[in-house]
């Protein structure tokens, strides 16, 4: 430890230091991602395969995602600029059933400029609908299978920002022989 000066006053300012942290936990800091040791369900996801859901191997349909955003919170867009927040991600994982044809379409996101980023965001709130073109892999095996899809998101209150999160979802698909 340095000695300290015995002419000059010196002050412990830890306890301010921690007092500020929680300021800015419980207060509004922009751009602020505070850790959450159980983060809220601000979104409830749901998917489905675009009725009906049955298909034929080498069929192409869509995969429906729904979120049920908490009311007082947002969930960014699908595209945002490079230098802002965590785009909006909603793809079709590796597996022996489908696979994805192109990007996802859906719900008109809300737009205003970020006072945090300096620029226009896009972001939906209460709630959204994505569909996700796939196909049916020609070789899948007749049955009812599981489609494994990621969702990748970041929501926002107004005065807080939780960490981006991924969601793994299954999506129940019957499939028919080829015909």
């Amino acid at each position: 430890m340095t000695p300290m000066h015995p002419r000059i006053k010196h002050h412990d300012y830890s306890g301010i230091a921690v007092l500020a942290a929680l300021a800015c936990f419980s207060g509004p800091c922009a751009n602020s991602q505070a850790p959450a040791a159980a983060p809220p369900e601000t979104v409830q996801w749901h998917v489905t395969v675009a009725p009906p859901a049955t298909a034929q191997a080498g069929q192409r349909t869509a995969i429906e995602l729904t979120g049920q955003i908490l009311a007082g919170w947002h969930v960014y867009g699908l595209k945002q600029h490079a230098d802002g927040p965590t785009e909006l991600r909603f793809k079709v994982d590796d597996n022996q059933v489908a696979q994805q044809l192109g990007v996802p379409t859906g719900t008109a996101t809300l737009r205003r400029v970020d006072p945090g980023f300096g620029f226009e965001i896009q972001y939906y709130t209460d709630s959204l609908k994505l569909s996700l073109p796939i196909e049916v892999k020609p070789q899948a095996v007749a049955g009812k299978h599981q489609i494994p899809v990621s969702v990748r998101f970041q929501s926002c209150s107004e005065r807080i920002c939780l960490p981006p999160a991924t969601v793994h979802l299954l999506v129940d698909i019957d499939v028919q022989p080829h015909v």
